[in-house]
């Protein structure tokens, strides 16, 4: 599936009935698309401050130059890709608290997610930190999320 050049205010509603689709949007404006059903995997590119909803994911949804971004999982997300991109929000369902990110050349990354019970449950929000320290301890070279990302 090739989702195009959607223009500000489009509301689209793409069902996806093999689980082997890919779909793949690009340069898309000011615009809410859900995808319903499951499907392989979904590819984000140069889109700007686009609402993105969809169903289980197999593989991976890959955010690439993008800009104000909002996505949300409505089901199973194993791992996401977040690369320069600017202003993402990532809204996980239930399902996809296991979901991995690897992130590079981005900024201002916030994931939300349900905590507790279901009947009781509260939405929390976390920055994916976009600065870390290195080190060289020894013949080791490590890693650490940057102190401005302590609790």
């Amino acid at each position: 599936w090739f989702i195009e050049h959607q223009p500000d205010g489009e509301k689209l509603t793409v069902e996806v009935k093999n689980p082997n689709d890919k779909v793949n949007l690009y340069r898309c404006g000011d615009c809410v698309i859900e995808l319903k059903g499951r499907l392989k995997c979904l590819n984000v590119l140069s889109c700007k401050k686009t609402q993105l909803l969809f169903g289980d994911l197999l593989a991976v949804a890959e955010i690439n130059g993008c800009t104000s971004v909002k996505v949300q999982s409505l089901g199973k997300c194993p791992a996401m890709t977040i690369d320069k991109t600017n202003g993402c929000q990532v809204y996980l369902s239930r399902q996809s608290l296991d979901c991995s990110f690897v992130c590079a050349q981005s900024s201002e990354m916030n994931v939300n997610f349900p905590h507790g019970p279901e009947e009781d449950e509260e939405w929390l929000e976390r920055p994916i930190p976009e600065q870390f320290q290195h080190k060289i301890e020894g013949t080791d070279l490590t890693s650490e999320v940057s102190d401005l990302y302590s609790h």
